[in-house]
């Protein structure tokens, strides 16, 4: 999967901040230039170290720096959250099970709405 066009936003900072490829690569502590040149033309997506260090070497976060990444992962969450919370709603368990269900439901419900007080 591809990281799409907001990767490009590694290769416009290293730009401005007047590194090259094989400076950034140094600092990443990677081996090969190649991995780093992959990131910044959306080819392929880095991993977590790596994705960390380019927050750590360009102050910004990383959702920011991916944000096509960020917004694709997002969506998915969301609507895999909902269904989830779909399918637990229908649930029947009581019990030590119904408690946890209903824990997971308010957990699920505080995500969408997290500036409203707790239910008790």
């Amino acid at each position: 999967m591809a990281v799409g066009s907001s990767a490009a936003r590694i290769r416009t900072k290293r730009k401005l901040s007047g590194l090259a490829l094989k400076e950034v690569t140094y600092l990443l502590g990677s081996k090969s230039a190649g991995a780093v040149s992959k990131h910044e033309r959306s080819d392929a997506i880095p991993s977590l170290p790596l994705a960390l260090g380019y927050e750590i070497i360009f102050g910004e976060p990383i959702s920011k720096l991916f944000t096509d990444l960020y917004a694709l992962l997002e969506e998915n969450i969301e609507r895999r959250a909902a269904e989830l919370q779909e399918k637990l709603s229908k649930s029947s368990a009581r019990g030590r099970r119904g408690a946890l269900t209903a824990k997971k439901l308010e957990f699920l419900y505080m995500r969408l709405h997290p500036d409203e007080p707790e239910r008790a």
